[in-house]
């Protein structure tokens, strides 16, 4: 996917739709807590990030470390 653009302070919260059992992405891991978050089939679950204090590049990562997406924090 196209990565998320945040500003520094922008509080971020993922909205999260699994379609597909073709996937790894059952879960995800959490960017700043790296708690696994269980993603049920076609079920939307909110995700609370918070916010970033500084600009970074900050990946999405799969229940099995493999990169699913990216945040950039500007």
């Amino acid at each position: 996917p196209n990565p998320i653009q945040v500003k520094k302070g922008e509080i971020l919260v993922l909205n999260v739709r699994r379609t597909t059992k073709k996937t790894c992405m059952t879960s995800l891991k959490h960017p700043r807590t790296g708690k696994l978050v269980e993603l049920p089939l076609n079920k939307e679950i909110r995700i609370d990030i918070g916010s970033f204090a500084s600009a970074k590049k900050v990946d999405l990562l799969c229940g099995m470390d493999m990169k699913a997406g990216v945040i950039l924090v500007k």
